[in-house]
């Protein structure tokens, strides 16, 4: 499958590099400089233009004021394109709005971290509900970069912002708690978010806790009712 990765950020260089794996997968990006240093580094092809080459897929992995100039563009050429965005805040009408003639467009969005990402987790992808060909062609394109389910790709706004903003104030408490017993170093206090808390939060997610984690989870569930 050839496919057109557009962002060659943190996010674009993740999606091609998973997708490369079977596709003849090309890279674009505003900042020529940019998508070349990235599509070298994978051994990909960087495009002078995004829509240099046809595609049977377009991925669009760039900021959400992006989508819209992007998708504008490949409407200008009046050729047919499938288009993928991965913006978590661009909703599926947003991007109804945007598609016209030819250009097909369909929500991927992903419950994960970049970061986690590029060491190699797989996040979970939603793709949005909509024509059944964009589906299965999502399914297709996505595969190998997590694990998929259809359904309402708007909610992950939602999730991403809840576990962001819970897991922050969690790293926050942990540090003032130390800090207030009296454990001020900087490199114990980051061993303690980075290994312990993370490690835990991970084991939770796996249901992988052992027994005095799940005393703990118990006893605050039990203060939570």
């Amino acid at each position: 499958m050839r496919i057109t990765v557009v962002g060659a950020g943190r996010m674009g260089k993740i999606l091609a590099a998973a997708m490369a794996v079977g596709n003849e997968v090309a890279l674009y990006d505003a900042d020529r400089d940019s998508a070349a240093h990235v599509a070298g580094s994978l051994k990909l092809k960087a495009l002078a233009t995004m829509t240099e080459t046809a595609a049977d897929a377009v991925v669009l992995a760039v900021p959400d004021k992006a989508i819209a100039p992007c998708v504008a563009e490949l409407v200008k050429t009046g050729k047919s394109w499938n288009v993928f965005s991965v913006a978590t805040n661009i909703s599926r009408e947003m991007l109804a709005a945007m598609a016209c003639g030819e250009v097909r467009c369909l929500n991927v969005k992903i419950i994960g971290h970049a970061g986690e990402m590029s060491r190699g987790s797989r996040p979970v992808l939603v793709i949005d509900r909509g024509e059944v060909a964009m589906i299965e062609l999502a399914q297709r394109l996505f595969a190998a970069v997590g694990v998929l389910t259809v359904g309402e790709a708007d909610q992950v706004q939602r999730i991403n912002s809840v576990a962001t903003a819970e897991a922050l104030r969690a790293a926050v408490a942990v540090e003032s708690t130390l800090q207030k017993e009296g454990i001020t170093d900087p490199a114990v206090i980051r061993g303690a978010l980075s290994q312990v808390a993370t490690g835990v939060l991970r084991a939770y997610a796996e249901d992988d806790l052992g027994p005095f984690a799940r005393e703990i989870v118990a006893k605050i569930r039990q203060s939570a009712q």
